[in-house]
């Protein structure tokens, strides 16, 4: 894979910004990276990142280094602190060669900070995974497609089974794993569809031990407008398929399925989640789902609390 190391100018580390009226978590995103090359068709950076150049890579770990200190210091009083490393990449997908994964983990060794950081991949790149010392302060997220998704829409990525034999082996090695339902994309085989990924998931003992489930994302599929037009304008019929169905303009600026659309998806994945894995953490008597990027009316609308 082809990408360029280079200097970061800007801070490696910002407070993610979830828009007007979505529920936030008030976790921050660290941006060692810029592009990612799986190449996914509805991926808002194909927007962002209009020049075609390879990803860039942020190897200035010391500036990094300084602004996880500040950030964890008791100085700021901040607990609980959620660090998003697979927001503007893929968190995997340049390992080994990033380093960021190893760096993450000495930080951690070192300064022992109150802070839990979220590895979100669509790959089963997970060999530098096994010797990390801080597997507790990890989740390793999973972003989970049917497979006919995956064909369509997500070429650089690995398949639905790669995906879930590799979540089960983070189990293995001692991981808290999330499972992210994101995007999903409305159809006629929608629930048949999510059904299998549930069944395929428990025939591989992803829900036996409830404790090493983190947490369960789900979120449907939203729009730039920056994007809508490139694809309208690339003309692919697979893009042109995404865009069949009517979309509305919500005050964060995303286009997104009408409400009762989301709603009823949401509530019907969520019928079938109750069916295979228990929802409250052991721990913290807690729930693990939550809705990525909704606003409070439709966790409501599917009887969730944020």
């Amino acid at each position: 894979m082809s990408f360029e190391y280079l200097t970061r100018k800007n801070t490696f580390i910002k407070k993610y910004e979830y828009g007007e009226n979505i529920v936030g978590f008030g976790e921050y995103v660290l941006r060692f990276a810029s592009s990612c090359p799986l190449g996914c068709l509805y991926c808002y950076l194909r927007d962002v990142n209009k020049q075609k150049h390879e990803p860039k890579i942020y190897t200035n770990f010391e500036m990094l280094r300084k602004e996880l200190i500040e950030l964890c210091g008791p100085v700021n009083g901040k607990r609980n602190l959620y660090l998003n490393a697979g927001e503007n990449t893929d968190s995997l997908v340049f390992e080994p060669q990033a380093g960021i994964i190893k760096f993450l983990d000495e930080f951690i060794s070192e300064f022992k900070p109150d802070l839990m950081i979220e590895l979100r991949t669509k790959t089963d790149n997970i060999p530098s995974l096994r010797s990390m010392v801080n597997k507790h302060k990890f989740i390793i997220s999973f972003s989970l497609s049917p497979q006919s998704v995956i064909d369509k829409y997500e070429p650089g990525t690995a398949s639905l089974e790669k995906r879930l034999d590799a979540m089960r082996e983070c189990q293995t090695m001692g991981y808290s794993v999330g499972f992210r339902f994101e995007p999903i994309i409305n159809s006629g085989q929608l629930i048949k569809e999510y059904k299998k990924i549930l069944e395929i998931s428990d025939e591989k003992l992803l829900f036996k031990n409830p404790e090493k489930i983190h947490s369960i994302g789900l979120s449907c599929i939203r729009w730039t407008k920056g994007l809508m037009k490139k694809i309208r304008e690339e003309g692919s019929v697979d893009g042109s398929e995404l865009l069949l169905d009517e979309f509305v303009l919500c005050p964060d600026k995303k286009f997104r399925y009408f409400r009762v659309i989301r709603t009823n998806i949401y509530r019907r994945i969520l019928s079938l989640l109750h069916d295979f894995v228990k929802l409250d953490n052991p721990a913290d008597k807690s729930d693990k789902i939550f809705l990525s990027t909704e606003p409070a009316y439709i966790w409501q609308d599917c009887g969730l609390d944020f």
